[in-house]
């Protein structure tokens, strides 16, 4: 995988979602977990959280390749397919409702992977969806920026804080 700030910024989204998830949130959150993560690492003027989004990105795509390259050497993931292949032969081959399970999940595994093959090539599901995730992320960071920079001319954030100040010491003086 190239790394280049493109591949960076989708690897941050993507992270930030995963990261959201493995911690237990919903995929709603996890979906706004990614917008952030993508916005944070596409603003320079965030400094160091931008700077440790980045780089956190750019050590997982230097981390993948790594194990590419490993994995290219040292056919390390043919190995462990042809080791887990003789494991679900001798299975395949017993007797019994192993068998008969295995053969069932080997059916269904068999029939989505071709149907998923099928639909990534008929749609190419992987660049279309870096795509939408990328449009994704432009409009949120634009419409972040208007926001901020609406918030910075209107003093939007200072008024609510007046306002709400001004109800508890209303508040207050009501008891």
């Amino acid at each position: 995988i190239p790394i280049n700030s493109d591949n960076i910024e989708f690897t941050s989204g993507f992270l930030g979602g995963a990261l959201a998830l493995a911690l237990g949130a919903s995929p709603v959150f996890a979906v706004v977990a990614a917008a952030a993560f993508n916005y944070v690492s596409k603003k320079e003027d965030l400094g160091e959280v931008a700077e440790l989004v980045q780089g956190v990105s750019k050590a997982s795509l230097d981390t993948v390749n790594w194990f590419a390259k490993l994995n290219s050497k040292y056919t390390i993931a043919d190995k462990l397919s042809d080791s887990l292949d003789k494991s679900l032969d001798e299975l395949k081959n017993s007797e019994g409702e192993s068998a008969e399970t295995v053969k069932k999940i080997e059916e269904s595994v068999s029939k989505t992977t071709q149907q998923l093959n099928q639909l990534a090539v008929e749609i190419d599901l992987f660049a279309g969806a870096k795509q939408a995730l990328g449009a994704v992320g432009e409009v949120l960071e634009t419409s972040i920026d208007k926001a901020l920079d609406a918030n910075a001319e209107y003093k939007l954030t200072e008024r609510a804080a007046d306002a709400a100040k001004k109800a508890i010491e209303k508040a207050k003086d009501t008891k």
